[in-house]
This record gives structure tokens, C-alpha cells and sequence, in this order.
């Protein structure tokens, strides 16, 4: 009887927060102005958001700066080991806060 009781309470109490999260969504839509409640039934969805979207992305700007490796002592023969000259090219850099490597 008391696992009944129990069950019952726990279903009630989720009930409950049903109602008062679906009493919280009906006063959030009532407080809305009707211009607004048309305009998000007026908006573009799916595909048809696609150009919308493009247009609001900007591409990245990356400062003019090069980094060659072999300023910072890697050897362009294919045989040197340059790793160190390589770790120095990407530590500057990123110091710089840049993401161009060159070999030459």
C-alpha cells in the first residue's frame, strides 16, 4: 500500500511541474506582441534559410605575415634534420598569432 502511495505521489508531483511549465509557456506566448507571434510564423525555414544564413557569415582575416622556417635555422636539403627550426617557425608564429608556414 505504501509503494502505492508513493507511485501516486510521484505521479502527481510530475503533473504538477507539467502544468506550471505549460502554464509558464501559455503567459510567455500571451506576453508576446501579436506583430511578433506572426513574424516567427512568417519566418523563413529550411532551405529557404540557406541565402539568409550565407549572408551573415564573414570569412576569417588573417594578418599578412610569413613565417619561413628556414629563418628560424631548419635546412631545406631533404636530408637535415629541422625539426627545432620548425617548433621555433611555430612557436613565433603563434606568438603572432598567425597560421602560415613557409617552407622557402
Amino acid at each position: 500500500m505504501r509503494l502505492k502511495t508513493l507511485r501516486t505521489l510521484a505521479v502527481f508531483t510530475i503533473l504538477l511541474g507539467l502544468l506550471a511549465s505549460f502554464q509558464a509557456v501559455a503567459a510567455n506566448s500571451a506576453l508576446q506582441s501579436p506583430r511578433s507571434r506572426s513574424s516567427v510564423a512568417a519566418a523563413v525555414t529550411g532551405w529557404d534559410a540557406v541565402p539568409g544564413i550565407l549572408a551573415r557569415i564573414k570569412p576569417p582575416v588573417f594578418p599578412n605575415r610569413d613565417f619561413k622556417i628556414t629563418d628560424y635555422g631548419a635546412v631545406a636539403d631533404g636530408t637535415t634534420d629541422s625539426t627545432e627550426g620548425i617548433r621555433k617557425a611555430i612557436a613565433a608564429c603563434n606568438a603572432a598569432m598567425c597560421s602560415l608556414l613557409r617552407k622557402a
